[in-house]
Formats: C-alpha cells, structure tokens, sequence
C-alpha cells in the first residue's frame, strides 16, 4: 500500500500542476480577451468623441450662418423703417407746407426749434401749382445728399 499513497501523491500533484497549468491559458487568454474588448471600447469611444467634435461644428457653422442672417435681415428692417419714417416726415412737412401756402401764409408751416426764435414772416400768397412735385425732388436732393455724406463719413472715420 505504501507504494498505492505514492501513486495517489504523484497523482494529486499531476492534477494540481494540469490544473495550474489550464488556470494559466484561461488566465492568459482573458488578457487577451480583455485586450480586444478594450481595444474596441476605445475605437468606440473615438468614433463617439469624433462624432461629437463633428456635430459640434456643424451646430456652431449653423449658429454662425443663422446669426449672420438675423443681422442682414435687421439691418435691412431698419433701413426699410428709417425710410418709412423718414418718408412720413417729408410728406407731414409737405403736406403742412401745402396747406400753408394754400392759407396764403397764415399758418405755421415750420416746426419752432428750441433754437429758433419764432417763425418766418409770411410771404406774399404765389402759385401753388407743382409744389408737391418740387418739394418731393427737394426732399429726394436732400437725401441723395445725405447717403453720400454717410458713404464719405464711413471712407473716412476709419482712416483717423
């Protein structure tokens, strides 16, 4: 039996060390395992971070463009307003003129600034045939004038 007990030891051993050695290869093929799985995480997460970047861009060059029009289309809102405005202007004063010369100078066509001591004497009452039309072309010089002022202050401030 003595040689049964040694044949039984050298056996336990032979499964402990076979058992040794497949718990190695598992092990080392887990590593391996983990590797490609990590490996694939990574390239996940590089697409996912390059997706991002790409998105972000997009939103920000939509943003920008969006902005850029807003802009261009407020600028031009207010100039269609301050011609509007500036139109109703001229055609009060025109219309004030009118009724002014029509009353032969007994109304005040001209608005008494806080600079302005009173108002014009009134004049002799003379023909009022055509006065709108000349008073739309003096209102159109005067603006025409205006705009190129504007255009030669813009050339020029810059430049000091």
């Amino acid at each position: 039996m003595p040689f049964l007990t040694m044949a039984v030891r050298y056996w336990y051993l032979i499964v402990i060390l076979a058992l040794a050695g497949v718990a190695t290869y598992y092990h080392i093929d887990r590593d391996r395992v983990e590797a490609r799985w990590q490996a694939k995480w990574d390239a996940r997460d590089a697409g996912e971070a390059l997706a991002m970047a790409k998105a972000a861009e997009a939103s920000r060059a939509a943003y920008e463009a969006a902005t850029k029009r807003n802009q261009e289309v407020e600028a031009k809102l207010h100039d269609t307003e301050t011609q509007r405005d500036a139109a109703l202007h001229d055609a009060d004063l025109a219309r004030r003129l009118l009724a002014a010369a029509q009353d032969g100078g007994r109304a005040d066509p001209v608005p008494q600034g806080h600079d302005q001591p009173g108002t014009a004497e009134a004049g002799p009452p003379g023909r009022t045939e055509g006065i709108g039309e000349r008073l739309a072309a003096y209102f159109a010089e005067c603006r025409a004038n205006a705009d190129q002022l504007d255009a030669l202050l813009e050339e020029l401030l810059p430049q000091l």
